[in-house]
């Protein structure tokens, strides 16, 4: 089904308010899924993916690196963040609490609790360094506590559970978000096409600079030719 068609149908089987906040919080939670993925396929697999990212740009890689786990690091603060906030209604896992039914209220909120307190290493660096810059953390006079791929995965699938949880009782039926399918073009092909590129690269290199060490500058200039790139490639 289309993404309207899956919108379509929770609002008729919950009604408008539950079915909404149902196709979002599904939404969010994979596609905090995609980002936890893409963050291991890329930094966390192995040290052979890493050198093959930072043989083709290391600064890009820090700051894509960065853009993934923050995002992550927001989304899961989003998810397990408090129905309310400073008279402001938010759309969390709390959120769904007025729309249950009395015997649901007390299991979801256990559930609930759990994935909040499993988020709280995030919240803290949400509050301290994403959202605003403490003082005592900026100037390192205090130290925030890390918080690591393993956390994030214990705390997104506690967010699951309490998801699935409402899914279970309400529409017979549980939600796989870890097993969510993505394009094949996932970063394993994305790690694949660098590959080739810094082999490739590196060859071509190193056949010049053999090429120049014995005078042969044609062949040096025929190097510098064979990889080319279109001029919006490289240009500023």
């Amino acid at each position: 089904m289309s993404a309207e068609e899956v919108l379509q149908k929770r609002k008729e089987e919950l009604g408008e308010e539950f079915g909404t906040a149902i196709y979002w919080l599904d939404n969010a939670v994979t596609n905090a899924f995609v980002e936890l993925k893409i963050f291991h396929g890329l930094f966390v697999h192995s040290r052979e993916r890493v050198d093959v990212l930072n043989q083709a740009s290391g600064l890009v890689v820090m700051y894509t690196s960065k853009a993934i786990w923050d995002s992550l690091c927001m989304a899961l603060c989003r998810l397990t963040d408090p129905a309310n906030t400073a008279g402001n209604k938010n759309l969390s896992l709390g959120s769904l609490n007025i729309f249950l039914k009395e015997k649901h209220k007390k299991p979801y909120q256990e559930k609930v609790i759990k994935a909040v307190e499993s988020a709280e290493v995030f919240r803290r660096r949400r509050n301290k360094v994403l959202a605003h810059a403490d003082a005592g953390i900026a100037l390192e006079l205090d130290v925030l506590e890390g918080c690591s791929f393993s956390d994030a995965k214990t705390a997104l699938e506690l967010i699951a559970d309490a998801l699935n949880f409402v899914h279970l009782e309400y529409l017979k039926t549980q939600t796989l978000y870890d097993m969510v399918i993505v394009d094949p073009n996932d970063e394993r092909a994305f790690l694949k096409s660098l590959y080739i590129g810094n082999t490739v690269q590196s060859k071509n290199f190193a056949d010049q600079e053999k090429a120049l060490r014995s005078g042969d500058y044609d062949r040096v200039n025929d190097l510098s030719r064979e990889i080319s790139v279109p001029d919006w490639l490289l240009s500023e």
